[in-house]
């Protein structure tokens, strides 16, 4: 992975003269919702150590910056980084049906991706397809459920993990140079024990120079 950032850089670096001339290189800001699908199985509940299985969906808010290279019309590679919040959601155990209320944990997100654009005209829809790394930001928690008792939830042993994503959206160009973008993308991170599958989408901004 690491071997495959460092190449796209040195390549970037080498066009990045010709690609300003054409305005080719483009920033975005943007902001939305990640909605994070169910994961966790009832079947694996143990009591007394995974008293809560299951995380139920939820959708935490999220931000992203982003620098694409446009190397030709309609073929471009993007740098991605992305940050979710943590927000409440709510947990049950299936044996009592007892229930507490937990901090998700926040992600951050590095990808390298793929764009391929409609080339002309003010209206240009896109679709995407790359990879990278989803980092957790947790820690251990305690927390009280409903029924009095003390839960204790720990922060996974692996924090960092491989991601992959496709999607698209539209670049919709007010000028030459500025722009509102909509992007949505579909997103799994294989992380341990349980893939995480979520849909993100955001609108934004983008400059290009």
């Amino acid at each position: 992975m690491k071997k495959f950032f460092v190449l796209l850089s040195i390549l970037l670096i080498a066009a990045s003269p010709g690609l300003a001339q054409n305005k080719r290189i483009q920033f975005s800001l943007s902001g939305g919702l990640n909605h994070i699908f169910e994961y966790g199985s009832i079947e694996d509940y143990i009591a007394g150590e995974t008293d809560f299985p299951v995380v139920p969906s939820h959708s935490p808010l999220n931000f992203g910056i982003a620098l694409a290279f446009f190397v030709s019309d309609s073929v471009g590679i993007e740098f991605d980084g992305r940050y979710t919040q943590s927000t409440k959601v709510t947990l049950q155990d299936p044996s009592d049906q007892d229930t507490v209320e937990v901090d998700s944990s926040k992600h951050y997100s590095l990808t390298a991706n793929l764009i391929f654009q409609i080339p002309r005209g003010s209206f240009r829809p896109y679709v995407l397809l790359g990879g990278g790394v989803d980092i957790i930001s947790a820690e251990d928690r305690v927390y009280m459920s409903e029924f009095g008792y003390e839960v204790e939830i720990l922060a996974p042993e692996r924090k960092t993990d491989f991601l992959i994503q496709g999607g698209g959206g539209i670049l919709l160009f007010m000028s030459r140079e500025f722009g509102l973008r909509i992007d949505a993308r579909y997103i799994s991170i294989y992380a341990d024990p349980d893939a995480v599958k979520s849909i993100n989408g955001t609108a934004g901004i983008f400059v290009r120079f």
